[in-house]
């Protein structure tokens, strides 16, 4: 068993209750041909600066998609995959 799992086999379940939880996804825009995508970041996702769902980190060509904060798992993965659908493709005609 690894440290990590000891802790979390240490805490009691009380002390989880009311945990919140949010989700970062990153990637990077590609071209067609697979290399990295040079472009500034798409005006079809809005502006990377204030967004609130979406940004790009250290580079025009990371995308990143960030959840809300929410009480529960299922919350925070509906959440995800609304920002995940909702930003699919809109970048390809940018």
């Amino acid at each position: 068993m690894s440290k990590v799992q000891e802790r979390l086999g240490a805490l009691a379940p009380a002390r989880l209750k009311g945990i919140r939880r949010g989700v970062e996804k990153e990637s990077l825009r590609s071209q067609s041909d697979g290399k990295l995508a040079l472009t500034p970041h798409p005006t079809a996702l809005g502006s990377a600066l204030t967004h609130p769902h979406i940004t790009t980190d250290f580079s025009e060509s990371q995308l990143e998609l960030i959840t809300g904060v929410h009480a529960s798992v299922e919350q925070c993965l509906r959440s995800s995959r609304t920002s995940t659908s909702s930003s699919t493709g809109r970048w390809a005609t940018s």
